[in-house]
């Protein structure tokens, strides 16, 4: 079962079901405290309705604009991909320098594995393959 505050609440913004109502109305009858809780949800209920914010102008105007801003700059991957590249050219770098120094030069064949194979191993690798 709901606490009677809960009730309470829920009575200024949906309609409470008969159960409800008379739950509320009898521990409202025997609470003295739950009156006068209801009485300052009351006058705060009034205030809120009468009061209508009062904004410069132009002020929806520079919300949309920030809110645009804060969106193109989350839309902006520049610096991610900037990472990226920068570990990839690193990494690409690395393995250069590994090859190089393992065999002693940078040339295609080196850079594919085939640095040891002559033209006819190739071919027979190729047909096998």
């Amino acid at each position: 079962m709901k606490k009677i505050e809960q009730i309470l609440s829920e009575s200024y913004h949906r309609e409470l079901t008969g159960e409800e109502k008379n739950i509320l109305e009898q521990a409202l009858k025997e609470d003295e405290n739950l009156k006068k809780e209801k009485l300052g949800l009351d006058q705060t209920n009034e205030l809120l309705k009468s009061y209508h914010p009062v904004f410069k102008k132009g002020f929806a105007d520079r919300v949309m604009d920030r809110m645009m801003e804060q969106r193109l700059k989350a839309m902006d991957l520049f610096p991610f991909f900037k990472k990226v590249f920068i570990g990839g050219i690193a990494a690409a770098l690395a393995l250069l320098l590994s090859v190089y120094l393992s065999d002693g030069s940078i040339d295609p064949d080196t850079l594919m594995g085939l640095s040891d194979l002559h033209s006819e191993e190739l071919l027979f690798a190729l047909m096998n393959f």
